[in-house]
C-alpha cells in the first residue's frame, strides 16, 4: 500500500492560545458590542416614549387651558401660554388657530426656516395637533412641533458611556480567559504534541504520558490506545496487500475469461408478481458475446426487464428460467425466440436464490441445416416413392392397356352381331362401358408415370383455365359457385392445354366433394410473382418468373395427419366407389412434367388452398 507522506509537527504552544485568544476575544467583543446596542436602542426607545408623552401631556393642558382664551379672541393671552411653552428646550413651533384665523404662532429661530409640511415629515422632528373643545364646540385647534435633538444626544452620551464599560470588560475577561487557556490547556497539548512528534518520526514504541485534567488525559490515553492499535495494523499490512493484490488478480483473470468467452453469458434476478408467479426478470450484466449472439447491447439490457427489452417474448421463457432462480435445478435445453428470430441451446443456473445465469450458443444454422435436411430426405423419399410408383403404374397400364384393347375390341364385335334387341347387348354394354373406363384410368396412370410425352405448346394460361371452368361448371352441383380474378395481364406458359384442363377439372371436382350437398364458393386467382432462391428451393423449380394460380374453397379442408399423403397415388378419404385417389397425383404429375409445383395450405378460417405455379414461356422459343 502507498505510504502517506509525513507530517511536519507544527508547535501549538504559542499559536494555539492566540489563535483560541483571538477568537474568544472576537466572540466577547461582538457579544459586548450586541448587548451595548441592545442597551442604547432601549434607552432611545425609552426617550421616544418621554418626548412623546410630553408631547400629549401639552396638548392636553392646552385643550384645558385655551377654550376660553380663543373663544373671547385673546390673542395676548394665547400668545403668553405659547411663550410658556417654550421654556422647554424640545418645543420649536407652536400654532394656535380659531377656526381658520390664526390667533397666534411662535417657531424657534434654528427651525423658522422650515414650512408647516416639512416639519411634519422631518425624522428629527414629531408633531401632533388637536382641537379645542368649549363645551360640545369646536372653537379651535392648537398644533405643537418638539425636536428630538436633545433625546438624541442623550442618547450617544449614554451611549459611549456603556461602549467604554464594555470595552473595558471585554479587557479584563479576554486577560482571565487568555491565562486560563494557557495554563490548563496549551501547555498540556505542548507536551502531547512533543511526544506524538516523537512518534511521527517512526518510533512506535513511545508512550504518552497523560497530563493536565479531564479532556487532555482521556486524549492522552486514547492517543496511546491509538498507537497500540496502529502497530497491530501495521504488523498486519503487508499481509493484506498481498490478499488484495491476489484478488485483483483474480478479479482481472476472471474478467479476462468473461470476455473472452465464446458463449454468450448473462446474469439475472428473477421479478414475482403479487401471487409469487414468476412474470419477467431483469438484466445484471452480459458478456461481449451475448451482444453478438442476440444482437441487443449491454447498454441496451444492463438494468432493464427482459419484457422491456423484448416485449414480445414467449412466456416459455420466463416459466424455465423461473423454475431455476426458485428451486435451483440447473436446466438445458434448445428453444426457439420469434422476437429475435434465432434458435438457442441455452443452460441456466442459480448463482444464489432468486437469480440465475444463463450460458448459451446460437443454433439457428445448425437447426436450419436439419430442417433442410430433413425436407430434402423427406422430397427425395417422396421422388422415389412416387418414381417407383410411377414405373410400376407405367409397367403394369401398358399391359393392362393391351389387354383392354383386346376386350374393347371384342365387345364391339360382340355388339354389333348381336340384334339390338337381345338380351346380351345389355351385358355386352355393361362390359365396354366398365372397358373405357379402365382405359381412362390407364391414361391418368400413364400421365403420372411420365411414360407419355404431350406435347407441350405456348398457350394463355387464363383462356385455358377459362374454359376448364366453363366445362367444371356445368358438372357441378348448383349450389357450387365459382369466381375467378386474373391479374397478370400476360400468361403464355409451355404446357398442353389437354393436361391443364385436367387438373383444373380435378381440382374443381375435389373442391366441390369437400364442400359436400351445402355447397359453397370455389374462389381463383392468378398473379406473376419471382421467387426468391429459397422459394425456388423449397418448391424444386429452376425458373423465378412464374404465374401463381391459387385455388381456395370453403369446404372441410385437408387434416395435416394426412397432408403429406394427398398426392400419393391411389390415396383417397372419399367412400368405396365416389373416387380413384389419382386426381391429385395426376395433378402433381402434370405440374412436373410442365416444370412447376402444386402445394397446399390450410387457411385459419378453414378449407383448403391449392397453389400451382408455372414458370413463364420464354420470350423467344425453338418450339
Amino acid at each position: 500500500m502507498e505510504q502517506p507522506p509525513p507530517v511536519k509537527p507544527q508547535p501549538v504552544d504559542e499559536h494555539l492560545s492566540r489563535h483560541l485568544m483571538l477568537i474568544l476575544a472576537a466572540v466577547i467583543a461582538v457579544t459586548l458590542l450586541l448587548f451595548s446596542a441592545l442597551i442604547i436602542y432601549h434607552e432611545a426607545h425609552v426617550l421616544e416614549q418621554r418626548l412623546t408623552q410630553r408631547l400629549e401631556n401639552t396638548l392636553k393642558l392646552a385643550q384645558h387651558t385655551l377654550p376660553t382664551p380663543i373663544w373671547e379672541f385673546n390673542t395676548p393671552y394665547v400668545r403668553e401660554f405659547i411663550h410658556a411653552l417654550f421654556l422647554y428646550d424640545e418645543v420649536v413651533h407652536v400654532l394656535v388657530k380659531s377656526g381658520d384665523r390664526e390667533l397666534a404662532r411662535q417657531t424657534r429661530l434654528t427651525h423658522n426656516h422650515l414650512t408647516g409640511t416639512e416639519m411634519q415629515h422631518s425624522k428629527q422632528i414629531i408633531t401632533a395637533s388637536r382641537p379645542i373643545y368649549r363645551g360640545d364646540e369646536i372653537v379651535g385647534s392648537i398644533e405643537i412641533a418638539l425636536t428630538r435633538h436633545h433625546v438624541n444626544n442623550m442618547m450617544w452620551h449614554r451611549g459611549w458611556i456603556a461602549t467604554m464599560l464594555m470595552l473595558l470588560l471585554m479587557g479584563v475577561v479576554s486577560l482571565a480567559v487568555y491565562i486560563l487557556l494557557r495554563r490548563h490547556i496549551t501547555l498540556p497539548l505542548a507536551q502531547l504534541e512533543s511526544t506524538a512528534t516523537r512518534i511521527a518520526k517512526g518510533h512506535l514504541d513511545q508512550r504518552i504520558k497523560p497530563v493536565g485534567h479531564c479532556e487532555i488525559a482521556r486524549l492522552a490515553y486514547t492517543f496511546d490506545h491509538m498507537m497500540i492499535q496502529l502497530r497491530q495494523m501495521t504488523a498486519s499490512r503487508d499481509e493484506l496487500d498481498r490478499e488484495v493484490l491476489k484478488r485483483q488478480e483474480s478479479v482481472q483473470r476472471y474478467r479476462q475469461l468473461f470476455d473472452s468467452m465464446i458463449n454468450g453469458f448473462a446474469l439475472h434476478e428473477i421479478i414475482l408478481d403479487s401471487q409469487g408467479t414468476p412474470c419477467d426478470y431483469r438484466f445484471l450484466e452480459v458478456n461481449p458475446m451475448f451482444e453478438t449472439l442476440t444482437g441487443l447491447t449491454a447498454e441496451q439490457v444492463v438494468g432493464r426487464t427482459i419484457l422491456e427489452a423484448l416485449p414480445q417474448l414467449e412466456a416459455h421463457w420466463i416459466e424455465a428460467f423461473g423454475i431455476v432462480a426458485l428451486t435451483g435445478e440447473p436446466m438445458r435445453f434448445e428453444n426457439y425466440s420469434a422476437e429475435l428470430r434465432r434458435y438457442y441451446d441455452v443452460s441456466a443456473y442459480q448463482p444464489k436464490p432468486k437469480h440465475f445465469a444463463v450460458v448459451f450458443t446460437d443454433i439457428t444454422e445448425r437447426v436450419l441445416a436439419d430442417k433442410e435436411r430433413r425436407e430434402l430426405e423427406a422430397r427425395l423419399t417422396q421422388s422415389q416413392k412416387m418414381e417407383a410408383i410411377g414405373l410400376l403404374a407405367g409397367g403394369v397400364a401398358h399391359d393392362f392397356n393391351n389387354i383392354l384393347s383386346i376386350i374393347i375390341g371384342f365387345s364391339e364385335l360382340t355388339q354389333s352381331d348381336l340384334p339390338p334387341d337381345s338380351e346380351s347387348q345389355e351385358h355386352v354394354e355393361g362390359i365396354l362401358t366398365a372397358s373405357l373406363r379402365a382405359r381412362d384410368l390407364v391414361r391418368q396412370l400413364l400421365t403420372f408415370s411420365r411414360n407419355n410425352h404431350p406435347l407441350q405448346k405456348r398457350i394463355e394460361l387464363t383462356a385455358t383455365v377459362n374454359e376448364a371452368l366453363h366445362l367444371s361448371q356445368a358438372s357441378l352441383p348448383k349450389s357450387v359457385t365459382i369466381t375467378s380474378d386474373f391479374q397478370a395481364r400476360h400468361s403464355e406458359i409451355l404446357a398442353d392445354p389437354t393436361q391443364i384442363h385436367q387438373v383444373i377439372m380435378n381440382l374443381c371436382t375435389n373442391a366441390a366433394h369437400a364442400m359436400g350437398e351445402n355447397g359453397g364458393v370455389i374462389s381463383i386467382q392468378q398473379s406473376a410473382i419471382t421467387l426468391d432462391s429459397d422459394s425456388m428451393q423449397r418448391l424444386g423449380m429452376k425458373h423465378s418468373d412464374v404465374l401463381r394460380l391459387t385455388f381456395l374453397d370453403n369446404g372441410s379442408g385437408v387434416p395435416d395427419a394426412i397432408r403429406h399423403r394427398i398426392f400419393d397415388p391411389f390415396f383417397t378419404t372419399k367412400s368405396m366407389g365416389d373416387g380413384t385417389g389419382m386426381g391429385l397425383a395426376v395433378a402433381h404429375g402434370i405440374m412436373r412434367q410442365c416444370q412447376g409445383a402444386i402445394t397446399l395450405e390450410s387457411p385459419s378460417d378453414g378449407g383448403s388452398r391449392f397453389i400451382l405455379f408455372f414458370p413463364c414461356a420464354p420470350k423467344f422459343s425453338d418450339n
